[in-house]
This record gives structure tokens, C-alpha cells and sequence, in this order.
């Protein structure tokens, strides 16, 4: 996994969506800190914070770590 194709593209999809880190800490479950930590590059997600991120934001694991989301 490559965390800085994670990191872009939670971000172009919070962005698509106009999310803020909060909301996405809310869709998600995850810490706030966190979520912060991974996209400035500063952490690594596990597998599990990853399928969360993905199901709180209705897109795939794929969607996630190669960018194939469609706008939604």
C-alpha cells in the first residue's frame, strides 16, 4: 500500500464531498488524530483503519488505495 495514494485520494474525496475531518472521523469511527497523521504522511493506516475509512465513506478498499473512486 502506498500511503501517499491513500492520503490523496481521502483527500480529493473529502474534497468532492466537502468534508471536513471531523465528518470523516464521524462516517468512520476513527480518531480524528489519526486520520490527521495519515494525511500528512506522519503514520501509516493498518488494514482495519483502511476498511473502515472505506466503509464510512462508501467506496471501495480499491477506490482508496488506487484512486478508481467515482464521484458520487
Amino acid at each position: 500500500m502506498d500511503s501517499k495514494d491513500f492520503a490523496k485520494n481521502v483527500k480529493r474525496i473529502a474534497f468532492e464531498r466537502n468534508l471536513t475531518l471531523l465528518d470523516i472521523s464521524e462516517l468512520t469511527g476513527l480518531h480524528v488524530n489519526s486520520i490527521q497523521n495519515w494525511l500528512r504522511f506522519k503514520a501509516v493506516p493498518n488494514l482495519g483503519a483502511v476498511y473502515k475509512m472505506a466503509e464510512g465513506l462508501g467506496v471501495s478498499v480499491h477506490d482508496l488505495l488506487e484512486g478508481q473512486h467515482v464521484k458520487q
